[in-house]
């Protein structure tokens, strides 16, 4: 919980900029995210605690991302994703997993951004979590994604 400014501040500038056509976000939580999408927009968090409006453009599924990119219900996108949010399970092999299901629908164009991939403090970064704030190991995720694919 560092830095100049909040990760939806920084979210809500890139909706701004980049002005998706489609927007889908793994790990909506209580939506503040997902409720900045001016576009069709599909939130997808096995245990959604949406404490704020969505727009009529955005969904929540109900479901883990795995069984969402297992499932016809991606299809429902109607397009790539212009941009795409990874904020769900914080472990590494889980936003690896979310990466390559987005990499695999994805135009050349499409901007994808993960959250609590840079820890302030090492405790922040284990596996188990033992801080009010938590990033898991999703910091791998950065050097993977830095390799050529063969996958990491």
């Amino acid at each position: 919980m560092a830095g100049d400014a909040s990760y939806l501040i920084l979210l809500a500038a890139i909706h701004k900029a980049l002005k998706p056509r489609c927007y889908l976000e793994i790990g909506v939580g209580q939506g503040h995210s997902l409720a900045l999408a001016e576009c069709p927009a599909i939130g997808v968090d096995p245990r959604p605690d949406l404490t704020v409006a969505l727009g009529l453009q955005a969904r929540v599924l109900t479901q883990t991302s795995d069984d969402f990119f297992d499932t016809t219900e991606c299809n429902e996108l109607g397009q790539p994703p212009d941009l795409a949010f990874i904020d769900g399970m914080h472990l590494f092999e889980y936003a690896l997993r979310d990466f390559m299901h987005i990499e695999a629908l994805f135009s050349p164009t499409t901007l994808v951004v993960v959250d609590d991939i840079l820890p302030n403090h090492p405790a922040q970064a284990e596996r188990d979590r033992r801080t009010r704030v938590w990033t898991g190991d999703v910091w791998k995720l950065y050097d993977c994604l830095r390799r050529p694919r063969a996958y990491c």
